[in-house]
C-alpha cells in the first residue's frame, strides 16, 4: 500500500486571497506547518494588540504571543477548529488572563509575606513593651536597699 503525500505550493499571491477556512482545511489535509505559519502571520498584530490590552506591557505581550502560537500549534494537531479567528482570540485572552492571575497570586503572596513579617514585628514590639512594663513595676516594688 502506497501513501500519497500531498505537498503545499502557495505563492505570495495565493496567500492574500485564500480564506482562513481554506488554509485550515489544507493544513488538516497535508499537515504542512507553512500553512499554519501563513494563518498565524495574518493575526500576529491582532494577537499583540489583545495581549497589550490585557498585560499592559510590550515585552510581556510579545512573550504571550509566542506562547499563544505554541499553544495553537499544539491544539490544532489535536482538534479541528471551525472559526479560527474567534478561537484564536479566545486562546489569547485566556492566556493573558492566566498570566494576570499568576501575577496577582505573586503580588498577593508578597503582600501576605509582608503582612506576616509586620505582624511578627508588631508582636515582638508588644512583648518588649510588656517586658519593660513588668520591669518597671518590679523596680517600684523593690526596697531602697535592693
Amino acid at each position: 500500500m502506497h501513501h500519497v503525500v500531498k505537498t503545499c505550493t502557495l505563492s505570495e499571491k495565493d496567500n492574500q486571497h485564500i480564506t482562513d477556512q481554506e488554509l485550515l482545511s489544507r493544513y488538516y489535509d497535508v499537515h504542512d506547518n507553512r500553512l499554519l505559519g501563513i494563518l498565524l502571520q495574518r493575526y500576529t498584530m491582532l494577537l499583540l494588540g489583545v495581549c497589550m490590552k490585557y498585560l499592559k506591557n510590550e515585552e510581556a505581550a510579545k512573550d504571550a504571543v509566542q506562547q499563544v502560537f505554541l499553544k495553537v500549534i499544539h491544539e490544532l494537531q489535536r482538534y479541528r477548529v471551525q472559526y479560527f479567528k474567534s478561537w484564536l482570540y479566545m486562546i489569547a485572552r485566556n492566556h493573558c488572563l492566566m498570566q494576570l492571575r499568576k501575577r496577582g497570586e505573586k503580588y498577593m503572596d508578597n503582600m501576605n509575606e509582608n503582612i506576616v513579617a509586620d505582624e511578627m514585628s508588631l508582636s515582638r514590639e508588644q512583648e518588649k513593651e510588656q517586658l519593660l512594663s513588668l520591669i518597671e513595676i518590679s523596680l517600684t516594688e523593690l526596697s531602697g536597699e535592693q
